[in-house]
């Protein structure tokens, strides 16, 4: 049996990759006999254009600028804890600077009361109570911790300084590829 062909005889003319670039037209409008094809200029293409135009700019554009908006609010929580442990750390320094004024006292100090047997003019000094040692070692103990959580905190503000450093690249490189996909979507 002869294999019945159900295509519209209108559009045998055409080739099949220029069939859906030519026709645009309804049964009423076929379109024309010729077999060469139309340019790529017709109102479809260019809808079809504006619409992938908007698709790239809506949600790449868009992806692009979550992604840049969560890199600067995890720099601005950085940055916030970077202020929080500079603020300990002039903390600390102001309390490493007072534990230094006062420095190591000497076992011996003159003594404020004066014997009443002694000379007005003599240098008498006492030895230090046990109340005025624990004192000291006190101090002591409070400058070793002041100076151990200093440098923990600056061990802390190294590797922030670097995850900065990290985060202002990967923003820089964002920044790069959102101009490369405008111009890219300039020119579809």
């Amino acid at each position: 049996m002869r294999r019945r062909d159900f295509r519209d005889p209108r559009l045998t003319h055409l080739t099949p990759g220029v069939y859906m670039r030519n026709y645009e037209g309804t049964i009423n409008n076929p379109p024309p006999t010729t077999r060469s094809p139309t340019p790529v200029t017709s109102e479809f293409v260019k809808r079809m254009q504006s619409t992938t135009y908007h698709h790239i700019t809506t949600v790449h554009m868009g992806h692009l600028d979550a992604m840049n908006n969560d890199r600067l609010a995890d720099k601005e929580a950085i940055e916030k804890r970077l202020k929080s442990f500079e603020q300990q750390l002039a903390s600390l320094v102001t309390q490493a600077a007072t534990v230094e004024k006062i420095g190591e006292p000497e076992v011996l100090v003159p003594s404020e009361k004066i014997d009443e047997q002694a000379e007005p003019g003599s240098d008498e000094f006492e030895v230090l109570d046990s109340s005025d040692k624990q004192r000291f070692e006190n101090l002591v103990l409070s400058l070793d911790s002041a100076e151990s959580s200093l440098d923990e905190s600056r061990k802390q503000n190294t590797v922030l300084e670097s995850d900065n450093l990290a985060l202002k690249r990967r923003n820089e490189e964002l920044e790069r590829e959102k101009d490369d996909l405008k111009i890219r979507c300039k020119t579809c």
